[in-house]
């Protein structure tokens, strides 16, 4: 998880856009990585449910709560996904081919 927000983080911020070409090799990485934990293909259909799942856990104040549960109980406050969700959406659902920021 580290090393996925670590490395949108820096495309963020090196202004990116999800939706581009310069995208492609962030987004296939992570793809590639998340379908390994999975044990699923890395393939359109798994872009896909990728981005849902992603869509569905995108809420700061569910986010906000567990991090208050492991303040409360004295535990490590573990990174989120959470700043940069939007991001790997975006990049999920312009799919692995067409990256060129116009509509689908």
């Amino acid at each position: 998880m580290e090393f996925t927000r670590r490395t949108v983080t820096e495309a963020m911020d090196a202004g990116v856009n999800p939706l581009s070409h310069a995208a492609t090799p962030v987004i296939d990485d992570l793809v590639r990585r998340f379908a390994e934990a999975f044990a699923r293909t890395p393939d359109a259909e798994f872009r896909d449910w990728l981005a849902q799942q992603l869509e569905e856990a995108h809420d700061p104040k569910v986010d906000r709560y567990w991090q208050l549960v492991w303040i409360v109980n004295g535990w490590q406050v573990v990174p989120n996904l959470v700043p940069v969700h939007p991001w790997i959406v975006k990049a999920l659902r312009a799919g692995p081919v067409q990256r060129d920021g116009g509509p689908r």
